[in-house]
């Protein structure tokens, strides 16, 4: 693959949807859902600023979330971060930079962790995020089907 792109008609057709259901359920609902987005189009927005994420991934995660809602869309959320992490430490591995990598997450983790800004990191290991997403997605899938 080389073009890594998530199309702007998927998250705006699932953020579409998902404000469509949400104003069926009430404004409570439809207040949630634009709530979700918003927050997470702006932190997503940051991150992109960061070079952390695409400005696609951005999108598809916040309408991901605001669809699912605040309990499933946390569990999304925090299932993507975590396939994430796994498929980036493992990349590094397979690219050869590990080490590097794990100084990145070093250099950026401590002075966030300390409430100061971290310096810009040099050099990075890309990798289609989209998979992460997609593990997020079947995660939240199976628990969902598994609770019926």
């Amino acid at each position: 693959m080389r073009v890594q792109r998530i199309p702007n008609p998927l998250p705006a057709a699932l953020a579409v949807f998902g404000a469509l259901v949400a104003l069926r359920e009430g404004l409570v609902a439809f207040g949630a859902f634009a709530a979700i987005l918003i927050v997470l189009l702006a932190a997503g927005t940051f991150l992109h600023g960061a070079g952390a994420l695409g400005g696609g991934d951005v999108k598809l995660i916040a309408a991901v979330c605001a669809t699912l809602g605040v309990h499933d869309g946390a569990i999304f959320l925090v299932s993507t971060v975590l396939a994430g992490g796994v498929l980036g430490l493992a990349v590094a591995t397979l690219q050869g930079r590990l080490r590097e990598s794990l100084a990145n997450i070093s250099a950026v983790a401590l002075p966030l962790a300390a409430g100061v800004r971290p310096a810009p990191i040099q050099s990075s290991t890309k990798m289609p995020y989209a998979l992460a997403i997609a593990c997020g997605a079947l995660t939240i899938t199976i628990l969902v089907v598994h609770q019926q």
